[in-house]
């Protein structure tokens, strides 16, 4: 497992989930990208990419991303 994330990648994440909730997926991916990149064991990065990419229409990336957070992390939705 990754060593606690930097206070930079937490600002990703709070922005990813800020773009989300305004509508901005395409930022939203960006970000949730770079993070999911530099902490690849965390869970709740790869659930927010497979939203971003299922409000862009990516189908194919969001299969991707939950599949990730599902067969690596058994399945159970942050929260």
């Amino acid at each position: 497992m990754n060593p606690r994330p930097s206070t930079d990648l937490d600002r990703a994440a709070r922005d990813a989930l800020d773009a989300l909730r305004q509508g901005d997926a395409h930022r939203a991916r960006a970000l949730f990208l770079r993070v999911t990149a530099a902490m690849p064991d965390e869970v709740g990065p790869w659930y927010g990419l497979a939203r971003a990419c299922l409000d862009i229409g990516d189908a194919a990336a969001m299969l991707a991303a939950t599949l990730t957070a599902v067969s690596d992390y058994g399945g159970a939705p942050p929260g």
